[in-house]
């Protein structure tokens, strides 16, 4: 009898452990798949592919990893960058950038139609979903693949990979101006891909196939330039990501050579964060940086992870696997973090975009 008793507690025990370990683990998508229970953050938010059925009643779309070139939809999100609560993205596949609020919910430049929602009329872009394509306009305003994106209080500033430079919009997405072209020159670029500006309003830019870093004023003026390809201090192999903290020090995606390369804004070396291995707290092929403004922390795509390490490099978290699942990555290439600690992913492969908070 009492065997049988300690049986039935033995199989009460396991019910309430199999049910715990589920909560802790959210598959009831509080955190996601793809977040472990010990992770310092947590799923909260996704948008893309149908999101253009978004209404006020059913909030933003799925994001189930659907492409879509309807407003609020993805084809290939790249960057990522948010200003006065405003997030910007940029569409390589799609040829636009939109612009939404840190909700997800879909905000027009101007106090116009929805369409205005979408800006940058590629040579095969649209203005609107009942619009038909158009060509690109002579002297800019239009994207043959965005990429990178950048915005202070005054402009945006977008990567056009394919175009070999760099457009400045005004908030309201109006043409500005562009600088750049084809070339292995000051001022030229090869394969642009990211960007970010430092307090001054400069502009920096790194190139993938010059491995530099070059350097503008908010005009698009040259500066100066550093970098180039290589394995030593200062020089890169595969160059993608860039990011500014509260120092001015500038924070590289050195790829190839597995490692973040840290510079001050004139070019000099300062240090290397280099981890090489495949855990969660090591480094492999980061892509793309982001630094939390609130504590300087470092915040990096590494394959189908995010990682976060603090301003020395020491790890402090990270989370995410192969998937399509909240928190789950195919290939993110952008990511950005907010005042408030939230960390913005631009799932490139899932076309879509997750939001995670500090837990």
């Amino acid at each position: 009898m009492n065997i049988k008793k300690i049986e039935i507690a033995f199989i009460w025990f396991a019910i309430l452990y199999m049910f715990y370990s589920c909560a802790d683990k959210n598959l009831f998508n509080e955190l996601g798949p793809g977040m472990d229970s010990g992770s310092m953050y947590k799923f909260v938010n996704k948008w893309g592919a149908d999101y253009y059925t978004y209404s006020e009643e059913t909030g933003p779309g799925h994001g189930d990893g659907t492409s879509s070139s309807k407003v609020g939809g993805f084809n290939t999100p790249i960057g990522i960058c948010i200003v006065s609560n405003y997030v910007f993205v940029a569409e390589f596949g799609n040829y636009r950038v939109q612009k939404f609020t840190i909700e997800g919910m879909p905000s027009s430049f101007s106090a116009g139609s929805i369409e205005d929602v979408i800006y940058g009329n590629g040579l095969y872009g649209w203005s609107s979903s009942t619009k038909p394509q158009i060509p690109k306009k002579e002297g800019g305003s239009g994207f043959y693949a965005p990429y990178g994106i950048y915005a202070n209080s005054q402009f945006i500033y977008t990567i056009d990979y394919e175009q070999f430079n760099c457009q400045i919009n005004n908030w309201n997405g109006s043409f500005s101006t562009q600088f750049g072209g084809i070339g292995n020159s000051d001022s030229k670029f090869l394969a642009p891909v990211y960007i970010t500006g430092d307090k001054s309003g400069n502009i920096y830019i790194t190139d993938n196939l010059r491995n530099d870093i070059q350097k503008f004023d908010a005009s698009g003026n040259f500066i100066k330039k550093f970098g180039g390809e290589g394995h030593t201090t200062g020089k890169f192999y595969n160059i993608q990501g860039i990011a500014i903290n509260s120092k001015n020090e500038i924070f590289v995606c050195d790829k190839g050579n597995h490692r973040i390369q840290v510079f001050y804004t004139n070019g000099n070396y300062l240090k290397e964060i280099k981890k090489f291995g495949y855990r969660m707290e090591d480094i492999y092929e980061p892509v793309a940086i982001a630094i939390d403004p609130r504590n300087d922390n470092i915040v990096i795509t590494d394959g189908n992870r995010v990682k976060i390490f603090d301003s020395r490099g020491e790890f402090i978290t990270g989370f995410g696997q192969t998937g399509k699942g909240n928190g789950e990555f195919r290939e993110p290439k952008g990511i950005f973090v907010d005042t408030r600690g939230y960390i913005y992913v631009a799932d490139t492969g899932n076309n879509r975009i997750q939001v995670f908070a500090p837990r």
